[in-house]
């Protein structure tokens, strides 16, 4: 009996590996869990709507330029998005200026997190029309051309 039950441990141990594999290396599985994971924000409602609290003027302004910076940048990157080391890598930022800058973009409603696996953020629905609207991207048309 003993290498029945050693042939099907080893069987179930090579089916959690293929899984295991599976999983991670899955594009089309990491989309699905970041559309379940949107669409469980969205329904959870944690945007809490708040009062912005005030902040110093020169703080307030250089983050508002932040803001317009990184904003341009993730509507250049598309739908990947970038991590917020990332940005303020490519960007020669401090890295809680450029957090505190995606905070506030976020809850603007210009962009939202993606994936599980990672920290980055892309335009949201709403973001990218702005960022049509503004020129930084190009808008693309449905239809026929007549």
């Amino acid at each position: 009996m003993t290498p029945l039950s050693d042939l099907s441990l080893s069987t179930l141990f090579l089916l959690f590996l293929m899984l295991f594999l599976l999983i991670g290396n899955s594009p089309a599985m990491h989309r699905w869990l970041d559309r379940i994971t949107r669409m469980a924000r969205r329904e959870g409602g944690t945007k809490a709507e708040k009062e912005p609290e005030e902040k110093p003027m020169g703080r307030s302004d250089r983050l508002k330029g932040f803001e317009a910076i990184l904003f341009q940048q993730l509507a250049l990157a598309g739908v990947k998005g970038l991590s917020p080391a990332s940005l303020a890598d490519a960007l020669h930022f401090d890295r809680p200026a450029v957090e505190e800058a995606l905070a506030s973009l976020e809850n603007q409603g210009m962009i939202e997190r993606g994936g599980l696996l990672g920290r980055r953020f892309h335009l949201s629905p709403e973001g990218r029309e702005r960022a049509v609207q503004e020129g930084i991207i190009p808008q693309t048309r449905t239809g026929d051309i007549a």
